[in-house]
């Protein structure tokens, strides 16, 4: 998600990290990419895990990591150079093994053991392609897939992914699915087949309609669509992402979101801001880091996500070096977590 706008409803503008090509239009997300950096940062290591309690020497019922909610994006963050990628799922797993052995709450109420959860673009069907096709990928305790309105945990029985009870059905309030589709639709009429189009149906669910506008319209487009949802009055937010000569145009319920997500998640598992941090590469992720809790800008970011950065300077808010998944362990490592 991207800045707000004013009007009746939310135009937020995203740059994800693909580019669009003429219609009928491009696959969602390009296939991972080995990507090596020439920017090697140090090997880092929890600092709360002192040689003494590695060495089993110490008693470490002081040194466990504390537990966080951390919240990453995918592609250009979590993904897209393998090593990083590699890296980061080798000290998840070493911070999952130094979890105390019991999964009961610590006595504060606070989780006793760290959770990592995807935000992304994506559909739940285009994570599984991705995590299929990606050996390195760490697998996630939680996903929040197409632009915060669907959220996924895994079932006790058989492991499989399923959505989480509560959130889809809050996102209805003075929403319009049709209405929605039909203020998409309207874009077609106004500028025409050449200029604008729906996207797929696998990417279209009750709370989200999306369409790829040119570039050179996205304003116009953002305008008339709230002009239509205001007439119908539909509450709705607008998140425009992508770069190149094309941008997707996703309208979303007003209570969706990357950030709102987020927190029914955050509050779900009872951590608590300061124990959460947030990581992304885009514009399509300042509405997660907009939030009370720290967050992780990767060195590769996009110019939107730096530029904003730049404006807003907040202290919660660290800009990495190193690319993708490194600049995850080098945020961490700046906030005393890694």
């Amino acid at each position: 998600a991207m800045a707000r706008r004013s009007g009746s409803s939310m135009a937020q503008r995203a740059l994800r990290s693909h580019a669009f090509a003429s219609p009928p239009a491009p696959s969602f997300r390009p296939r991972n990419r080995s990507c090596a950096s020439t920017h090697r940062p140090p090997t880092f290591r929890w600092r709360g895990l002192t040689a003494a309690a590695a060495a089993g020497t110490e008693d470490t019922a002081d040194s466990h990591p504390p537990s966080i909610l951390l919240v990453s994006d995918l592609d250009g963050t979590m993904v897209g150079d393998d090593e990083a990628t590699a890296a980061f799922t080798d000290y998840w797993l070493s911070r999952r093994a130094m979890a105390p052995g019991n999964a009961e709450d610590a006595d504060d109420g606070s989780p006793s053991s760290s959770s990592l959860c995807y935000s992304t673009g994506r559909t739940l069907e285009q994570y599984l392609d991705l995590k299929g096709a990606n050996a390195f990928l760490c697998e996630p305790d939680f996903l929040i897939c197409a632009v915060g309105t669907r959220v996924y945990e895994r079932d006790g029985e058989d492991g499989e992914w399923v959505e989480v009870g509560g959130w889809a059905a809050q996102l209805g309030d003075g929403w319009c699915t049709d209405a929605a589709r039909e203020s998409a639709e309207g874009l077609i009429s106004l500028f025409g087949e050449s200029r604008v189009h729906m996207r797929p149906p696998h990417e279209q669910n009750a709370h989200k309609v999306t369409c790829g506008v040119r570039s050179e319209i996205v304003d116009e487009c953002c305008a008339s669509v709230n002009q239509a949802l205001t007439r119908s009055q539909v509450k709705a937010k607008l998140v425009y992402s992508g770069s190149g000569d094309w941008k997707y145009l996703d309208i979303l319920p007003a209570r969706g979101g990357k950030l709102e997500s987020l927190d029914f998640l955050r509050q779900r598992l009872g951590f608590s801001r300061a124990n959460t941090i947030t990581a992304g590469d885009s514009g399509n992720d300042i509405a997660m880091m907009e939030g009370d809790h720290c967050s992780i800008i990767v060195g590769n970011a996009q110019s939107d996500l730096t530029d904003w950065y730049a404006q807003r300077g907040a202290p919660n808010v660290v800009k990495a070096e190193s690319s993708h998944a490194r600049g995850i362990l080098e945020g961490l490592h700046s906030f005393n977590l890694y």
